[in-house]
């Protein structure tokens, strides 16, 4: 998944916001705020809206939430502040839009978040040129054309052919590969279903599945299940312990 720069700017401003940057990331973005006017405004835009969900949400929404619930919200009933008298029907409606506006915010950003992690690990599981054969002659043929395929990053391709030798035999090294090629696609569930399935029998991939499984989690923005997976690695001696715990120390 490849991000264009209105995305990243995004995430730098949540971040930036967020407090999520190291000294020396900040100093460079604020040197970016001072050099690019369009960026600056944006940022200040984020920031507002930060502010008034806050606000907004803790002084309006909640009051309003207790209100209906206790059944004042008659047709005449108004909801007063110290300047302000906002009638039921439009505070309700205001509330509504602000918790909305918040979700997607809070959403936006942990999809983001993870999908910039997601980035700056996920490479591809490498192969031999033409992969392991085995099987009959036929079967030998067609796993040489799928892991040609894959390991030319034709992935759709690799895809067609690993789904024909996946109807041939039950083999867990073609459901991993399968969930590195649509990974690879940025069809991280559809990845997700055969690391699954790889993890379901005792094989040596398992620790590499569990890697990769994490990784489909964190491409979907599912934090919760990505940090399951990444704490159980986070104790395995291979690399593979030393990743996990350093994403695990950005989730």
């Amino acid at each position: 998944m490849k991000l264009n720069q209105e995305d990243i700017n995004s995430i730098k401003i949540q971040r930036y916001l967020d407090g999520d940057m190291s000294v020396e990331e900040r100093n460079e973005f604020e040197e970016e705020l001072a050099a690019d006017p369009a960026l600056k405004s944006l940022t200040d835009t984020y920031r507002n809206l930060a502010e008034g969900i806050r606000y907004h949400a803790r002084q309006n929404a909640w009051n309003t939430i207790q209100q209906l619930e206790a059944g004042y919200a008659g047709e005449d009933l108004e909801i007063v502040s110290s300047r302000t008298k906002i009638f039921p029907v439009y505070a309700v409606a205001a509330s509504v839009a602000i918790i909305a506006i918040a979700f997607a915010y809070i959403i936006n950003y942990n999809f983001n978040k993870s999908n910039r992690i997601f980035e700056e690990h996920f490479t591809p599981y490498q192969t031999l040129v033409n992969g392991p054969t085995r099987g009959e002659p036929i079967s030998h043929s067609l796993e040489e054309r799928a892991f040609s395929a894959y390991s030319n990053e034709n992935y759709q391709q690799a895809i067609t052919l690993f789904h024909e030798i996946d109807a041939l035999e039950n083999d867990p090294m073609i459901w991993f590969y399968l969930g590195n090629s649509y990974l690879a696609i940025d069809k991280p569930e559809e990845a997700a279903t055969y690391f699954i399935k790889v993890l379901s029998q005792e094989t040596v991939l398992t620790t590499q599945a569990r890697w990769y499984l994490g990784l489909s989690h964190l491409a979907k923005g599912d934090l919760d299940e990505a940090r399951a997976l990444f704490r159980v690695l986070a104790n395995d001696p291979t690399s593979y312990g030393e990743k996990a715990k350093s994403i695990l120390s950005q989730i």
